[in-house]
């Protein structure tokens, strides 16, 4: 025969589980909770620095390249060695973007800076370099604001 359950007792046992589990699994959902927002800072803080990088190379090199155009670099091995190493620089910075690839690819900012680069070089478009590098930059920036909340 099954005896009746005495609820009592039931609510006294549930009571003594609860003093000691409730705050074990309030420290756990605390836990949880704080790490999941210190990783959104850490990704957010960590695409901060990697679109400061990028808009900052690619400002330097822009420069160099208004520099050369203006005839302000004389033409020589410095200045081809100069030119190389700012595209070199800003390639290689956009090529290392782990937190913002998705927006660089969108952007397509790779191809129009070579594009850009490309049509500097062979003189075809020397006077539009800044104007298209200015429209990558904004765009770049506009893209920030967005992506960071601001």
């Amino acid at each position: 025969m099954m005896q009746p359950i005495n609820w009592d007792i039931v609510a006294s046992y549930s009571k003594g589980l609860w003093a000691v589990g409730g705050p074990l699994l309030g420290v756990l959902v605390g836990a949880y909770v704080a790490n999941r927002n210190q990783k959104k800072h850490w990704v957010a803080d960590n695409k901060k620095e990697e679109y400061r990088e990028l808009l900052s190379v690619m400002t330097k090199a822009k420069t160099l390249y208004s520099s050369v155009n203006a005839g302000l670099i004389e033409a020589g091995p410095e200045r081809e060695n100069a030119l190389n190493s700012a595209m070199l620089n800003v390639n290689e910075t956009i090529n290392s973007r782990l937190f913002i690839a998705p927006i660089v690819e969108r952007l397509a900012i790779q191809e129009r800076w070579n594009e850009a680069a490309i049509a500097f070089d062979d003189g075809s478009e020397r006077t539009r370099f800044p104007a298209t590098v200015n429209e990558l930059l904004r765009q770049l920036r506009e893209s920030a604001r967005l992506d960071m909340g601001a």
